[in-house]
C-alpha cells in the first residue's frame, strides 16, 4: 500500500504531494518514466498507470507515470515489458 504524505503549505489538493518518497501531483513537471522517452508530462493521476485505482488498494497498474503513447487502459509499456 502506498504511503501518501500531503505537504502543508500554499499548495493544496492533488497539485503536490509525496507518495513512496516520490514527488507527485499535477503540479509536478516530469518526463515519461519509460526509458528513452522524454515526453513532457506531470505526475498527476491522468498520467499514472492505473490512475487512482492502485494508489491505495494496489490494483490495477504499476503506478509509473507515463505519456499517452505508453499508457494503456489497465497497464502501461512498463507493465507489459515486465
Amino acid at each position: 500500500m502506498a504511503a501518501l504524505v500531503v505537504q502543508a503549505g500554499p499548495l493544496m489538493g492533488w497539485a503536490h504531494g509525496i507518495v513512496d518518497g516520490r514527488e507527485v501531483g499535477y503540479g509536478v513537471e516530469a518526463t515519461c518514466d519509460v526509458p528513452d522517452c522524454d515526453a513532457a508530462i506531470d505526475r498527476g493521476l491522468a498520467y499514472r498507470c492505473g490512475g487512482s485505482e492502485n494508489l491505495f488498494d494496489g490494483e490495477p497498474g504499476c503506478g509509473a507515470y507515463v505519456c499517452g503513447d505508453h499508457n494503456f487502459l489497465d497497464a502501461c509499456a512498463i507493465c507489459e515489458a515486465s
